[in-house]
């Protein structure tokens, strides 16, 4: 919210400025034509009306313009954006709901009418005489004189101090543009590839079937032991192991302090009360849910050990089991107390079949039996005993990819066989290679054995999150970049919009000082020494405001996108001098080449 929020500050202040300016110029522009309408009767409200007018008349143009512009843009981001994320789900219509064009258009004409309401008190405040004399020049308390003779630079620097207010406007709506052209830069460099290819990935390439990778785990085969071999044949791995999913209807018993913590998200706590009495307790331990999946011996080189020691796990004949604990995306885990402690001895109930029966008659339940009558009944039920050996990080992309009540464990393969009665499968197979001619290899023989849409297997690889990666990043690039664009624009704007009103609001002043020996050379000179001054205060006004914004604004992305690393960095900043020390010396020479067009005598009687 706090970044959204400052976005469409950033929009409205952009916008105004841009806007102010023009109608700033056009009130300089036409001081004296605003002066004579005042010597024949027009009043103050009547010269506002008129700018007014001027301003609902432009928007008359500009809105539906922009209206359409505004909903082209983002029929063609839009799609962009939602392919870079997980909420793309194969939508391309565009909203053209009125509301929001209509949102738009009152945004538009809000901004143009607070715009605009400052020059038109200007022009409404001007007199007839005043009016002759305008020069954009603010009233100051004191003047300065001196005896050593002035130089260029200083009649330049002093010219940026004669309307402060708009000095202000342009240094800041440039600074802007190049903050947040530092900020993007900052924010697309701080991607960690690393940080989201493991945590999308646990391998160089995991492949099982479109069941395991849509999530239809009521499947009663995955991946078999024959393609496992065949994938072995035709890769170099230098690492590799099956995952194993049980088969088998599994409860761990639980405290119910712990169980009620997973109900709590899902019931209220008269629904939780009714529901926990109907559970099946051994004193204060619950049967609760459980999902086991067994590795073999070389995959728990993938787990993350939270807290005690995996080696149990790999001695033969053991009956150590590991809890998959749940860690946050900082990698901090959030409720260390839902968890039993190693050493503990917990107990996993084996059954062939559940049922529901009605606790009441101790018959199956039909459709009319009541919630809070029904009583789980399992059939060929045998319990087996654990020892908790550790708490670990069990890889998402290696796992049953989906959540719910109860503990996740895993188990070594035979220790899983022996408790489940051989109920363990081939759920996925994955592997590691040596180098990068192994994995392009490894690639293209993947991608022609999954080929069609009807293949028996998937696979996921690096290679696809670092495309997923890259392609996220381009997402923010243009968005990023688009961004820029507009709000640099409006500082180019607001640039050559300071020195033309300066231009033209010193016309006869300008007259005046060659009139009184002062070249055209040293004229254009003064000018460009303004726009550089304009240019260097900016990049200053930048660096300024990216050492504050940037340690704020990294600590706000670090929290929105749990793969970003703020590295400060001024670079972008340093980048942009050349061009605006360009751009300070172009454009004042530009204006002045087409105002002096005319000669001197020429200049002071039209400014006369």
């Amino acid at each position: 919210m706090i970044a959204i929020s400052a976005f469409l500050l950033l929009v409205i202040f952009t916008g105004y400025l841009i806007i102010y300016n023009i109608f700033q110029i056009s009130v300089a522009g036409d001081i004296r034509f605003y002066g004579l309408l005042k010597t024949i009767g027009t009043t103050p409200r009547q010269l506002k009306r008129i700018i007014r007018q001027q301003a609902l008349l432009l928007c008359l143009i500009g809105i539906p313009v922009g209206l359409l512009l505004g909903y082209g843009i983002g029929a063609v981001l839009v799609p962009v954006v939602l392919r870079s994320t997980q909420l793309d789900a194969g939508i391309t219509t565009i909203s053209t709901s009125p509301v929001i064009f209509l949102g738009s258009m009152l945004f538009a004409l809000l901004t143009v009418l607070l715009s605009c309401s400052k020059p038109g008190k200007m022009a409404a405040r001007v007199s007839p005489v005043e009016a002759t004399k305008y020069t954009d020049a603010m009233q100051t308390k004191k003047k300065q004189r001196s005896t050593r003779g002035a130089k260029l630079h200083q009649m330049a620097f002093a010219n940026l101090g004669r309307n402060k207010k708009k000095t202000v406007l342009v240094v800041v709506s440039l600074a802007l543009s190049v903050t947040l052209f530092n900020a993007l830069c900052a924010f697309v460099g701080g991607f960690s590839m690393e940080k989201y290819v493991s945590s999308r990935t646990c391998a160089d390439f995991i492949v099982s079937t479109p069941d395991y990778f849509r999530y239809n785990l009521s499947a009663d085969e995955f991946i078999t032991q024959e393609q496992i071999e065949d994938i072995s044949a035709n890769t170099k791995a230098s690492l590799s192991g099956t995952g194993y999913a049980v088969r088998k209807i599994a409860y761990l018993w639980m405290t119910e302090d712990a169980l009620r913590q997973d109900y709590a998200r899902y019931e209220s706590a008269e629904q939780l009360d009714s529901h926990m009495s109907r559970m099946e307790h051994r004193g204060n331990m619950v049967m609760g849910k459980t999902r086991i999946e067994a590795l073999d011996n070389s995959l728990f080189d993938k787990l993350q050990v939270l807290d005690g020691d995996i080696s149990p796990m790999l001695e033969p004949d053991n009956n150590a089991i590991a809890i998959a604990v749940s860690l946050d995306d900082y990698g901090n885990l959030p409720n260390p107390e839902y968890y039993p402690e190693v050493g503990d001895t917990i107990t996993a109930t084996y059954a062939d079949d559940v049922k529901y029966i009605d606790s009441r008659t101790g018959e199956l339940c039909t459709e009319d039996t009541p919630e809070e009558y029904l009583q789980a009944k399992l059939y060929g039920a045998r319990d087996v005993e654990y020892t908790v050996c550790a708490l670990v990080d069990l890889p998402y992309s290696m796992s049953y990819r989906y959540g719910g009540i109860g503990y996740d464990a895993v188990l070594s393969v035979d220790t899983a066989q022996r408790g489940s009665g051989g109920a363990a499968i081939p759920m996925l197979y994955l592997f590691d290679t040596a180098d990068d001619a192994d994995e392009t290899e490894a690639e293209q023989y993947l991608s022609k054995l999954t080929a069609g849409e009807f293949s028996p297997l998937m696979y996921e690889s690096k290679a696809t999150a670092r495309s997923e990666f890259a392609q996220f990043r381009q997402m923010f690039l243009l968005i990023g970049g688009i961004l820029c664009a507009i709000i640099g624009l409006v500082g180019l704007l607001n640039f050559f919009n300071a020195m033309m009103t300066g231009i033209l609001s010193r016309r006869r002043e300008f007259a005046v000082l060659q009139a009184v020996g002062m070249t055209n050379r040293q004229l254009k000179t003064m000018l460009i020494y303004e726009g550089l001054f304009y240019a260097m205060s900016s990049v200053v006004a930048a660096f300024m405001l990216s050492l504050v914004v940037g340690p704020l604004a990294g600590k706000m992305l670090g929290s929105m996108f749990w793969f970003f690393e703020y590295r400060f960095t001024i670079l972008p900043v340093l980048l942009t001098i050349p061009v605006f020390l360009l751009l300070g010396w172009l454009i004042p020479c530009m204006m002045y080449d087409n105002a002096a067009k005319c000669s001197v005598v020429e200049q002071l009687r039209d400014a006369q």
